[in-house]
């Protein structure tokens, strides 16, 4: 049966919701919605547990990167937050590679170096493979056709932008993205979706209209912006996963309406 959106019988354009970063939050959103709206399930992909300046994405949709040197010891350091980032790559690996783990090998913000005790541990030997393993899956789902790739920028306010300022570097995606993916990933009816968030804070009930603006800019290509409650739906927590309720709002209208 095809699903119903707000009551009106809509045949699905998109198949599948592919993360593209920029933050753990996109990730979380499409496997939700991917399961409310009877899409695919969302594969794991290596922005999901990063944070992903978009100079990195770019390269690895242009294909420029080699697997074996992310997280090479000589380009890897200590970020000004206490987790890891490999500087051949940009990733920063916040989540696996975390401020308790640095810190329990001696490790101190802002350190050019890993320790080197880091370096022979399980730990890091895992957040190698897992990267090289969801880079797979990823260029995989590339093939496949009625993709929409979803990727997600947090307004530059609040402290992540003193904590990881390369990702809110004042990128003009939409149109690089575009073009990018245009190129060498936006075939076979697939689609691109940019969405902004704006932060509302101090509110735990739904917001009743909570995406801001919608605007085409190519076929199957959208810059949004929606307003989210703090936290975890509205819990006013630091938690990463946002919004449901907004995101639910603005996948909606993509994928019955535009």
């Amino acid at each position: 049966m095809l699903p119903r959106f707000g009551g009106v019988m809509s045949i699905k354009r998109f198949r599948r919701l592919v993360p593209l970063g920029s933050w753990c939050r996109t990730a979380h959103q499409c496997r939700v919605h991917s399961e409310k709206f009877a899409l695919e399930e969302t594969k794991s992909g290596p922005f999901d547990w990063t944070i992903t300046p978009f100079r990195t994405l770019s390269k690895i949709i242009r294909g420029d990167i080699y697997e074996e040197l992310v997280l090479n010891p000589i380009d890897s350091y200590i970020n000004r937050v206490g987790s890891v980032t490999c500087g051949y790559s940009g990733l920063a690996f916040h989540h696996h590679l975390p401020v308790k783990l640095v810190d329990s090998y001696g490790g101190t913000k802002n350190q050019q170096v890993v320790p080197e005790e880091l370096l022979k541990t399980e730990k890091w030997s895992d957040a190698k493979s897992r990267f090289r393993y969801t880079l797979g899956n990823l260029m995989k789902e590339r093939e496949k056709e009625r993709n929409l790739y979803v990727r997600w920028m947090k307004t530059g306010h609040g402290h992540q932008i003193g904590e990881f300022p390369e990702v809110f570097d004042g990128e003009d995606p939409v149109k690089t993205l575009e073009l990018l993916l245009s190129n060498e990933w936006l075939q076979n009816d697939s689609g691109l979706l940019y969405i902004t968030t704006e932060i509302v804070e101090g509110v735990r009930d739904p917001l009743e209209n909570p995406i801001e603006s919608i605007s085409r800019i190519a076929e199957n290509c959208w810059n949004c912006v929606i307003k989210e409650r703090k936290g975890f739906n509205g819990d006013q927590s630091f938690n990463f996963k946002g919004d449901e309720d907004a995101w639910d709002s603005l996948f909606q209208k993509i994928l019955s309406d535009y």
